[in-house]
């Protein structure tokens, strides 16, 4: 009887893994994941940042929903419309974005506030791939990128992410800074419930 009941049960799953459509979602891994080493953002949401997202074997993971979250930045951080999801505090700032076909997210982050030196969780499928600090061009929180947001004394202002800040710094800012980059910001911060999600800006 055991012996029937093993192959039985053997049997259905053989069915189950030959079924296209109940076939298991793949599982994000942080180490084989690829987020990129610098987090820096622009007022007017025109920098790059790139999240590849893989499973345990390595292959890219399509329709993988990953979060760039700022919750963890005191007061509204992303410019309005704001993210897709919304943080305890009321503020929306969570950017959501689903990966495509080569598995890959890549988010235009218009943000501003008081950011600076602040962790933010980069997650996919409720998996945390890494933790990078805000290199923000808007460095006084005003939601505008001017020559008053860049101080050589300022680690938050090292965009390369070498550890130290000078000239080359300075050049990737002038591409903002001199051009005053600014958005309509912050974010309307009336009270949400924890988890709302907004729609995908």
């Amino acid at each position: 009887m055991k012996t029937f009941k093993l192959q039985t049960a053997l049997a259905a799953l053989s069915i189950v893994l030959l079924l296209p459509g109940l076939a298991l979602a793949a599982t994000p891994d942080a180490g084989l994941s690829t987020v990129d080493p610098c987090l820096v953002t622009c007022p007017a949401g025109d920098t790059d940042f790139l999240v590849v997202v893989r499973d345990a074997g390595g292959a890219v993971i399509a329709g993988s929903v990953v979060e760039v979250d700022f919750c963890n930045c005191a007061g509204p951080q992303l410019c309005s419309p704001g993210g897709s999801g919304s943080c305890p505090d009321g503020t929306q700032d969570i950017a959501i974005l689903a990966t495509n076909s080569a598995g890959e997210a890549l988010f235009h982050l218009a943000e501003g506030g008081d950011g600076n030196g602040a962790l933010v969780d980069i997650r996919a499928d409720g998996v945390l791939l890494a933790q990078r600090t805000i290199k923000p061009m808007d460095t006084n929180g005003d939601f505008v990128a001017d020559t008053s947001d860049f101080s050589y004394s300022n680690l938050s202002n090292d965009y390369n992410c070498d550890g130290a800040v000078n000239f080359s710094d300075f050049a990737i800012f002038g591409n903002h800074g001199s051009f005053s980059h600014s958005c309509t910001g912050p974010v309307d911060t009336a009270p949400r419930t924890w988890g709302s999600v907004k729609a995908l800006w």
